[in-house]
């Protein structure tokens, strides 16, 4: 009975300085996680738009749906990410349904070039009709 007392003391230390060294570890590599995410940049300004964005974007013959999607696709910050410019030669890979594809053809202009690839699509992503 007394030497269960006089180890108890210790066992209590060790899993309490285990269960320290454990916790320490956990938030550190949480940290270290927070610290290494990448940080999201801001939204280029309105103003810095360039003119041929823009004027693609708010062209009165664009498709109404295609105009609908705008506010949550945000063309406008992706077209300015890219660059893209009057007069370059642009891929749309995976085009999907043109949505970007007609934008940047819209951009680039007639002197400019567009490629648009798509796939096969499954059985159950085509169009019916």
């Amino acid at each position: 009975m007394t030497i269960r007392v006089a180890i108890s003391p210790y066992r209590f230390a060790l899993s309490t300085i285990l269960t320290l060294f454990a916790v320490t570890w956990i938030v550190s590599a949480y940290v270290g996680t927070l610290q290494a995410a990448p940080t999201e940049s801001a939204p280029v300004p309105a103003a810095q738009i360039p003119q041929p964005i823009t004027d693609a974007i708010n062209a009165p013959d664009r498709p109404a749906a295609d105009k609908a999607l705008d506010a949550g696709r945000k063309p406008d910050q992706i077209m300015a990410f890219y660059g893209i410019k009057p007069g370059m030669k642009v891929a749309d890979i995976f085009a999907g349904g043109g949505y970007m594809t007609e934008l940047i053809s819209r951009i680039v202009g007639t002197s400019g070039t567009v490629y648009s690839q798509n796939g096969p699509f499954g059985e159950k992503y085509r169009m019916s009709g």
